[in-house]
């Protein structure tokens, strides 16, 4: 009778410690996340490239490749590029492998994500075609191929999510 109340003791005490390492890892990257997001605000040069991304785009056309700007890889252009298409690659990167909190990340970024999906895929392809590498920023398409097909659903119709501000 004693071994089976010390095992049900253990067993629960094991159970307890699980819950409390698995709450403790999902709350330690929630907090990676949300300071990545302040960091990414507060970062002047790619907060720099990626306006200079945008103003390639105006200038060219939506949904142009821009691979051309990479015949002198020390541009401006090209280096602006680069920057922007390696901070996507290491945040879907980071989401693939379950390091940053993919929920908090597509709250706050989904639609610049997408936008810069579209923006540069075919910057993209260029790439991956004139240096023979398939797999070049492989995890920024997967990452914005798969929030296009599950878009953000409108928290305010979803039961159960509370209302931080009532207008």
């Amino acid at each position: 009778m004693m071994a089976a109340v010390q095992a049900v003791i253990l067993f629960l005490g094991l159970g307890a410690t699980v819950y409390t390492l698995r709450f403790n890892r999902k709350d330690s990257m929630r907090r990676s996340t949300l300071d990545l997001i302040i960091h990414q605000r507060s970062d002047e040069d790619l907060n720099k490239a990626m306006s200079k991304v945008n103003d390639l785009i105006s200038e060219k056309g939506v949904y142009e490749d821009l691979s051309s700007y990479f015949q002198n890889r020390h541009s401006e252009e090209a280096q602006a590029i680069l920057k922007v298409l390696n901070f996507r690659e290491f945040v879907a990167v980071g989401i693939n492998l379950r390091v940053i909190d993919e929920d908090i990340y597509k709250r706050a970024y989904c639609s610049l994500v997408l936008r810069d999906w579209k923006n540069l895929e075919n910057t993209v392809k260029g790439m991956r075609t004139e240096y023979k590498k398939d797999t070049l920023f492989q995890d920024f398409e997967m990452l914005a191929k798969q929030w296009a097909d599950y878009p953000i659903k409108d928290l305010h119709k979803k039961s159960g999510v509370r209302r931080l501000f009532r207008l």
